[in-house]
């Protein structure tokens, strides 16, 4: 089984002047953040493993308000996951 692991950036970031360094950056933060903090779950343990075959999938979200509206439902699902939220601004970007 291939663990996988999903990334979802804010789109209109990109309309707002941000440059795409910067919006990667934000799914970098959300990424090391999550594996950190999940680091003795298995199913990251396991990902981990074969560092140089990892799988992710990036998908956007319109906005904030969307990005927010997933981050509710993973949590309703009872699913892991970390939602990046960039400061000292306190928006949500991942």
């Amino acid at each position: 089984e291939t663990l996988v692991q999903y990334v979802v950036l804010r789109r209109d970031l990109a309309g707002e002047g941000w440059p795409m360094g910067s919006i990667v950056a934000q799914g970098c933060h959300a990424v090391s953040a999550a594996l950190w903090e999940m680091r003795e779950e298995a199913n990251v343990v396991e990902y981990c493993k074969d560092i140089d075959n990892m799988h992710k999938v990036v998908l956007g979200a319109r906005d904030e308000k969307t990005l927010r509206k997933v981050a509710q439902k993973l949590e309703d699902q009872g699913l892991k996951f970390r939602l990046w939220v960039e400061q000292p601004e306190d928006f949500a970007t991942a």
